[in-house]
């Protein structure tokens, strides 16, 4: 077992974070899963505290739940917990989405053109991990973009809520098309100059989104 700075703790704490939340939405570690706190120390050669400090993360933003004398699980979520987060969510990106409007120059609408051709590329080359991670800053530019701080992190929050489900959302078929279009059409109300039609789209989107997603939820829960 190695010993560990405070803050080389912190850094393996939040490395131990991203690997295991990898794990639960790429589907390797299921629902309902056991996470083994001995055998994730093991596996990084760390001591506890940053694999607890992980796990407090992963629990603090939904991933595992904590059961006393029991242990860590991966969460289950249900079909109605992802529909009421995405309800939140649109709401939230649509509204971020119009007040970001007035900030945007031509060059942010260049590099927001650039996300959407490089998700159409990665589709393309079914490079679905690449497509999330792309698809993640093109999402996160409005909340960034709005100046406000608070509604920054609370979409955030939401994200993070419905990270795992991401990956199924975009492997399910026939619909990444659908979102790419999306993607344009709130590109093209930016461009007409036209925030409300921007900030609709955005809701729209991801009630889209939300729509297919609740969908293949229900029908793996029957």
């Amino acid at each position: 077992m190695i010993k560990m700075k405070k803050s080389r703790q912190v850094n393996l704490g939040s490395l131990v974070y991203e690997k295991i939340r990898d794990l639960i939405t790429y589907g390797e570690l299921s629902p309902g899963e056991k996470i083994v706190e001995s055998t994730v120390s093991k596996h990084f050669d760390a001591s506890r505290i940053p694999i607890r400090e992980a796990i407090k993360q992963l629990e603090a933003r939904g991933y595992v739940i904590t059961i006393h004398n029991k242990g860590t699980y991966v969460r289950k979520i249900s079909w109605e917990e992802v529909e009421n987060i995405y309800n939140v969510l649109s709401i939230l990106e649509g509204y971020s989405t119009g007040l970001a409007f007035g900030n945007i120059r031509n060059q942010d609408i260049e590099q927001l053109q650039k996300l959407n051709d490089t998700l159409k590329e990665l589709n393309n080359l079914n490079k679905y991990r690449d497509y999330i991670e792309i698809n993640s800053q093109f999402h996160s530019f409005f909340p960034k973009m709005c100046g406000n701080d608070f509604l920054l992190n609370l979409v955030k929050e939401m994200r993070d809520r419905v990270y795992r489900y991401r990956f199924l959302g975009i492997t399910i078929p026939g619909h990444i098309q659908e979102y790419i279009l999306d993607h344009e059409a709130i590109i093209e109300a930016i461009k007409q100059g036209d925030s409300a039609k921007a900030e609709e789209t955005m809701k729209k989107h991801l009630q889209r989104v939300k729509k297919i997603l609740v969908e293949s939820l229900r029908q793996f829960s029957t």
